[in-house]
């Protein structure tokens, strides 16, 4: 074995020249260790910078959250303006316990006569399908729930819809004219129904 086999590799960056056998090996081991804290040093800035910008990152986008907003507005103004009923002030309504106003509820939402919403963890019952002793109001749910719900349209947007002027009936709004203009409101419900069987741009 010749004396250059032990004689250590050369290591960029290092000046190894007038250095014993031994004081080389050394400085190389020292330089491998400053090399191996530099890398991992920069792998924790690159770790906290990718944090810092990932944190300044909306999840998500501002039209996202925008259209949020609104939607959590008209909710609001649905609930505040229109009113709701929960299990109990139901039950109250109509003369009854609470479970079984839960029970109406559910049978009546299973054949798509009644809908409900979800708010803050509650169960709510909008007003403008119901009378005001607590029946269900047979012309609002016959001619405008039922059909809706059937076509498939979420029980949110159905409120809006029932209880907004549309320009379906020329600004009338539909839980109203379903009172005196029947016939109009079917026409219009139809067409709605279409629409959300071969929405635009489908």
């Amino acid at each position: 074995m010749t004396a250059q086999a032990h004689e250590p590799s050369y290591t960029p960056g290092l000046k190894l020249q007038g250095l014993t056998q031994a004081e080389a090996q050394e400085a190389i081991n020292t330089y491998a260790k400053h090399v191996k804290l530099q890398v991992g040093t920069r792998a924790k800035l690159r770790e906290a910078v990718d944090h810092a910008y990932i944190d300044d990152i909306p999840l998500v986008s501002e039209a996202t959250q925008k259209q949020a907003k609104r939607t959590a507005n008209a909710r609001v103004r649905l609930i505040q303006d229109e009113g709701v009923a929960t299990y109990t002030s139901l039950a109250s309504l109509r003369g009854t316990k609470e479970g079984g106003a839960r029970s109406w509820v559910n049978r009546l939402r299973q054949e798509n006569l009644l809908f409900t919403v979800e708010a803050s963890g509650k169960t709510l019952v909008p007003l403008t399908q119901l009378t005001s002793d607590g029946q269900l109001d047979e012309l609002v749910s016959q001619h405008l729930v039922k059909p809706l719900l059937s076509a498939g349209m979420e029980p949110w947007s159905l409120w809006s819809w029932i209880t907004s002027p549309t320009g379906l009936l020329s600004g009338e709004v539909p839980a109203i004219a379903v009172r005196t203009e029947l016939k109009r409101v079917d026409r219009a419900v139809e067409r709605r129904v279409a629409d959300l069987a071969f929405p635009a741009g489908a």
